[in-house]
């Protein structure tokens, strides 16, 4: 479905890490080295914090920095007087250690169905 989904999550990633104007962004690291980071927004009329990225390096997966990183972004937004906190991601077996990181920090996923259909 998406034949060129390196560039396109580089875009994404550039995107979100560069509009200081919405994005929240926080970086783990380690001996000087980017290992991951949690990319947020909030919207103050609704109350609501939405986590619009997490990436962590795959070198440094199941060592807790997602789960760290989640825990520090759900601090920022009750801090900054958010009540709900919100995100979405995929259901494939690469969203795996995202799901997880998520579930460990306390988020409840609902059932939904999304569909597509190429044109």
């Amino acid at each position: 479905m998406y034949p060129d989904w390196r560039r396109q999550q580089r875009e994404v990633v550039e995107r979100i890490c560069t509009d200081d104007e919405k994005m929240l962004v926080w970086v783990a690291e380690a001996d000087g080295i980017a290992t991951g980071f949690i990319v947020y927004t909030l919207n103050r009329k609704e109350k609501t914090g939405e986590v619009e990225l997490l990436a962590v390096h795959p070198d440094y997966q199941n060592r807790g920095i997602g789960t760290a990183l989640n825990q520090l972004a759900l601090e920022k937004m009750k801090a900054s007087g958010m009540k709900i906190a919100t995100l979405g991601t995929g259901g494939d077996p690469g969203h795996a250690p995202a799901r997880r990181s998520y579930e460990k920090a306390g988020y409840t996923a609902l059932p939904l169905v999304r569909y597509y259909k190429d044109l």
